[in-house]
């Protein structure tokens, strides 16, 4: 049986600890292709900030199933820059 006392809460920020999760490729659960360029995200942090993002991965979407989902007509910095931002 674990105690109170056995967990030890990290002195860090959240806003540092999702930014860790979101640009570690270790356990991303989807894969972005955009200008030929593979980027690593996970659904639940980008469904969490975009309705778009929740729409398309819990609709009647193909990209709901894909493990790679092509973004045609973007510049693959300003996507990464626009899925990994903090702000």
């Amino acid at each position: 049986m674990m105690l109170e006392q056995d967990f030890k809460i990290l002195k860090s920020c959240l806003k540092t600890d999702l930014k860790k999760i979101a640009c570690n490729k270790k356990f991303s659960d989807v894969m972005f292709l955009v200008e030929k360029q593979k980027i690593p995200a996970h659904k639940n942090i980008l469904a969490a900030r975009s309705e778009k993002f929740e729409r398309m991965f819990t609709g009647n979407f193909k990209e709901s199933n894909q493990q790679i989902v092509e973004i045609p007509k973007m510049k693959a910095e300003i996507f990464n820059r626009k899925t990994h931002s903090t702000t």
